[in-house]
């Protein structure tokens, strides 16, 4: 919801490119290519240009408008990656008869209807392994040869439809079928050094009080006596999917833990979803508020420009639709009733500066980096008939 950019410290970007971008990541890919073109110069040529230092570079300093063509750029350019970090990739191209799962197994018709249906999904499976190379394409097909039941082949076609939908983890068996250093390419972004060594100074530099993702909860760093208490940081482009871009600072949003541990956590945001550091809520209203008769009215969101991605995944509705945010409408409506009884009502609510006066939001008394600004904004914009817009 909030968009916001990153104002880092004078000498940060220096410190950061020379001890941990050479230093560490650059120096390990160097490692693996070395490893490579010694012992595996087929490997060698095809992944020189990934782990090149320019490569890397590129990886580390995306601009946030290019992540998505750089993912599209790498699991295009070398989809046995893709297999093996979001299977789903490979697979979202191709045709699958999922309503099967719905269907009732112990019908008989359905059940032949299933067994039918095997060959043309091993033949789909096919298609990924010729035009994806795709080892897990492959070992599905491997245990459809073995299936003889309806009932096996659904289980099988379930587990396809969790890579489908990119809801599946890695098949810990497969990971040998695939070239020896993927092993050590997640290694290569250290995301554990970065987040010691620098995940401070990159929170701060945010200017962010409030959690960009719901503008609910707060997300200071408290420095105590003994400890210091610092936000998340979350990846945008997950990096248990997209490793690569593990340790990219525009991959980087501070949230707080609901956002990302309860309700993102590792799921997709390739597809449209909303970038905080590309674009926000700020120009347009975001909540809808129906009246109801002698009660609370019903608080929902409405989604723009990608952002309806957004409201799903941070469980937005839930968050705003609780009896907290209710009681926060109710207190502004009181708030306007007792308006009435002012003769300078009118001039006061075509005044953006006595409005925020009044109620305390806006200009300098609630600003965009609090928490529930956006909140707040609209539902006094709703009360004053769009009146009131800040």
């Amino acid at each position: 919801m909030i968009k916001f950019k990153y104002k880092y410290p004078i000498g940060f970007i220096q410190d950061f490119k020379a001890n941990f971008v050479l230093g560490r990541v650059i120096s390990k890919a160097a490692n693996v290519l070395n490893n490579l073109e010694v012992n595996h110069p087929v490997e060698f040529n095809e992944y020189q240009n990934l782990l090149s230092n320019s490569y890397i570079s590129s990886l580390v300093f995306c601009h946030p408008k290019k992540l998505r063509a750089k993912a599209t750029e790498i699991y295009d350019t070398y989809p046995l990656i893709a297999d093996r970090f979001n299977p789903a990739w490979n697979f979202k191209g191709f045709n699958f008869d999922f309503s099967i799962l719905e269907l009732n197994i112990n019908e008989p018709l359905v059940a032949e209807r299933i067994l039918n249906y095997k060959q043309n999904l091993i033949g789909e499976l096919q298609c990924i392994v010729r035009y994806k190379r795709s080892i897990l394409a492959g070992h599905f097909i491997g245990l459809l040869n073995q299936a003889n039941t309806a009932r096996k082949i659904t289980v099988i076609l379930s587990r396809i439809q969790n890579i489908y939908m990119g809801r599946s983890i890695p098949i810990k068996r497969l990971k040998d079928y695939y070239p020896a250093w993927f092993s050590e390419f997640e290694d290569i972004f250290d995301y554990s050094h970065l987040r010691g060594h620098y995940g401070r100074r990159i929170i701060s530099s945010s200017n962010l009080s409030v959690c960009p993702c719901c503008n609910a909860v707060e997300i200071n760093i408290i420095s105590g006596i003994n400890a210091t208490a610092t936000p998340d940081i979350d990846h945008f482009f997950p990096k248990s999917k997209y490793p690569f871009f593990a340790v990219s600072l525009n991959n980087f949003v501070p949230a707080c833990s609901y956002c990302n541990q309860k309700f993102k956590r590792c799921k997709d945001t390739f597809d449209g979803h909303l970038h905080p550091l590309i674009g926000g809520t700020k120009d347009y209203c975001v909540f809808n508020f129906l009246p109801q008769l002698d009660s609370p009215p019903i608080i929902s969101l409405r989604g723009i420009n990608g952002f309806s991605h957004n409201i799903s995944m941070f469980e937005l509705e839930a968050v705003y639709g609780s009896a907290n945010y209710k009681k926060e409408y109710k207190r502004l409506d009181n708030m306007f009733e007792g308006l009435k009884g002012i003769n300078s009502r009118s001039s006061i609510t075509q005044d953006k500066e006595k409005m925020a006066i009044f109620f305390k939001i806006g200009n300098d008394y609630n600003v965009w980096n609090t928490p529930k600004h956006k909140f707040l904004l609209d539902a006094i914009c709703d009360l004053s008939g769009g009146k009131f817009r800040n």
